[in-house]
């Protein structure tokens, strides 16, 4: 029985790699996506920015734009600091 905890350690090692990678895959997927799509053509082809007016000039202005786009780059640091969490742990 006693070897039971140090054949579950590895296992739980690698799963929290794998969480880890996993969660830094999806803040770069969303980071990318909130930092470039606000610039794109088709940014304003959607029910928020068609339902009002006064929505349409918040939507389309360069300072919300800009933002969402900050909104983006903040997940993408979230990303690379959890890709250097991995690095480190893989380490120890």
């Amino acid at each position: 029985m006693e070897g039971m905890p140090s054949q579950q350690k590895p296992f739980g090692r690698r799963q929290r790699w794998i969480r880890g990678l996993l969660a830094a895959f999806l803040y770069t997927l969303v980071g990318t996506l909130l930092a470039v799509y606000p610039w794109l053509p088709g940014w304003d082809q959607n029910y928020f920015s068609g339902s009002r007016a006064d929505w349409y000039s918040i939507w389309m202005n360069p300072y919300f734009r800009g933002a969402i786009s900050g909104i983006g780059m903040l997940n993408l640091c979230a990303s690379f600091q959890q890709l250097v969490e991995l690095m480190r742990s893989h380490k120890h």
